[in-house]
C-alpha cells in the first residue's frame, strides 16, 4: 500500500513538468487519469487484502476487487506504468521532438508487464497451490487480473 502512495506522489511532479514543458493534451490527461487509477486500484486492492487475511487466517480472498481477479494488485501496478508511458507519449505528440524518451519509457512498461505475467504472477500461483486449499478452483473460475 505504502509504494503505491509513494509512487503516486512522486508522479505528481512529474506531470507538473510535463505539463510546464508544453500545455497538457488530452492524451496526456489520460495517462494521468491512468496513472491515478492505477494507484486507487493499488490501494483498494491490497486494504481488502489485508483485511481479509487478519480476519480469515489462512482462506482465499474473494470479496471485492478479488472476486473478479486474482491479482488486482499487480494489475494496477501494470496499469501504473503504461499510465506514465502514456503521460510521455503526450509529451512525444505535443512537441515533436523524437522518440527517445518515449522508447524508454515503453521498455518499462513492457518490462513490467512481462516480469508480472511471467515471472511475479507464476510464482505467486504456484506458491498460491501449495498453501491454500481451494485456490486450484479459484484459478479456475476467476481470471488472473480484472
Amino acid at each position: 500500500m505504502m509504494p503505491t502512495v509513494i509512487v503516486f506522489l512522486v508522479m505528481i511532479p512529474g506531470f507538473l513538468v510535463i505539463e510546464a514543458a508544453f500545455q497538457a493534451n488530452i492524451v496526456c490527461w489520460l495517462g494521468f487519469a491512468m496513472c491515478l487509477a492505477a494507484a486507487t486500484l493499488q490501494l483498494v486492492a491490497d486494504t481488502q487484502r489485508h483485511r481479509f487475511a487478519k480476519a480469515h487466517k489462512g482462506q482465499i480472498c474473494e470479496m471485492g476487487l478479488w472476486k473478479h481477479g486474482r491479482h488486482p494488485n499487480y494489475f494496477g501496478e501494470i496499469l501504473m506504468w503504461w499510465g506514465v508511458w502514456v503521460m510521455y507519449l503526450a509529451l512525444w505528440i505535443e512537441t515533436g521532438t523524437g522518440c527517445s524518451l518515449s522508447d524508454f519509457c515503453v521498455a518499462g512498461a513492457l518490462l513490467n508487464t512481462g516480469l508480472f505475467c511471467f515471472i511475479s504472477v507464476p510464482l505467486m500461483e504456484k506458491r498460491q497451490l501449495q498453501n491454500k486449499l481451494g485456490y486450484a478452483e479459484y484459478q479456475k473460475r476467476t481470471r488472473m487480473f480484472l
